[in-house]
């Protein structure tokens, strides 16, 4: 039943380092292309997977959206999700000044109360606010649904209301019918960078809610509740940054079998070192300053990416197949920022490491897998 080879493309999460991701992804498909012009990327592949920024480069894949065009969507649309630094000030004070609050409440004895509703207005602004970001997507996805996708997609996000992992699959009846820039949204909205993506989704409630009360009969500890506004959801870099065992594990579900071919894209690794009297002294505003590329990201992240990489390679190495592509920043790049300066950078990596020979290896033995 199972002969044919199962295979997987997966994307890491990494903000506008997506758009190294989408550079490599093109130099591959390319070759496919050559080989055969009237097969999609996503036609090689049974199960596509990504997270945050990868689930934009999954999901796109997945609609049959050509690679130069996703990295495109990096470059150009870019400065529109991640906005220059005088464009984050100016929405800031207009955030804080449209924010209903009674100044006669603050008292500096009270101001690091934490039950202080007052400050926690100002201080939990995120650094964007999401229109940028929901305009493009809605633009690159349409009302497409998530359900209509032909692969088996698979997006990991959290929801923070219920302090729970969420893994979007487009075969589950609770989110085929979530429209899929929701998905991706709700995989993107990195906690400080972006607000957190309500989903309120009608049928999404209603299916959640009747797999809630299933639950509750079986095991009474189960205390899953959905608030009236709907599910608050941040990125999915907090639970599987690099979702490639994720997709494994769906996997043996569906096919009862490991995959034959797994081909992993990072978003680059980098030298942006924090020394060690930063690491000793650094607190909240140091780990979580944008204009450090917020540290704390990066490194649970990076981090996060690493040890799926590591679990992926033990679990796999006799069985299957398993292609990384992930290079190395010789020099410092900012995940949430798209200015010129850094779309250059990451270009420049990009570039570098399509040439070199352990990228040509690689692909080819992708090549002799897939053709």
């Amino acid at each position: 039943m199972f002969e044919q080879p199962r295979r997987i493309l997966s994307f890491d999460g990494g903000g506008i380092r997506g758009i190294l991701t989408a550079a490599m992804l093109e130099a591959v498909e390319d070759k496919l292309k050559a080989i055969n012009p009237d097969k999609e990327l996503r036609d090689y592949f049974d199960i596509i997977a990504g997270t945050s920024s990868g689930s934009i480069i999954a999901l796109a894949v997945a609609q049959g959206m050509p690679a130069k065009d996703i990295k495109n969507l990096f470059k150009f649309d870019g400065e529109r999700i991640f906005p220059d630094v005088k464009s984050i000030l100016i929405d800031l004070i207009k955030r804080f000044a449209e924010q209903d609050f009674d100044l006669n409440l603050f008292n500096l004895c009270d101001f690091f109360d934490k039950d202080n509703k007052e400050v926690d207005k100002i201080m939990s602004q995120p650094f964007y606010d999401d229109k940028g970001l929901e305009e493009v997507l809605k633009e690159k996805f349409s009302d497409q649904l998530f359900g209509e996708l032909t692969p088996l997609v698979i997006v990991p996000s959290y929801d923070v209301y219920n302090r729970q992992a969420t893994v979007f699959k487009n075969r589950d009846d609770r989110y085929k019918n979530l429209a899929i820039w929701q998905v991706c949204k709700a995989s993107c909205s990195a906690p400080a960078v972006f607000p957190a993506h309500i989903i309120n989704n009608d049928q999404f409630i209603s299916e959640l809610k009747k797999d809630a009360k299933k639950a509750k009969n079986l095991d009474k500890s189960f205390n899953l509740e959905i608030p009236n506004e709907g599910l608050p959801f941040v990125d999915g870099g907090l639970v599987a940054n690099n979702p490639v065992l994720c997709a494994i594990a769906e996997c043996q579900k569906n096919f009862k079998t490991l995959p034959n071919l797994v081909v992993s894209f990072g978003a680059g690794a980098g030298f942006n070192r924090i020394s060690v009297q930063q690491a000793q002294g650094w607190g909240a505003l140091n780990w979580a300053n944008l204009t450090r590329s917020i540290p704390l990201m990066d490194v649970f992240t990076d981090g996060s990416s690493d040890a799926t990489d590591y679990i992926t390679k033990q679990l796999l190495k006799q069985e299957t197949d398993y292609v990384r592509f992930q290079p190395i920043f010789k020099n410092d790049v900012i995940t949430f920022s798209a200015n010129e300066k850094n779309i250059m950078a990451l270009e420049e990596v990009a570039d570098h490491y399509i040439k070199i020979k352990e990228y040509r290896d690689k692909v080819q033995k992708v090549l002799e897998e897939l053709t």
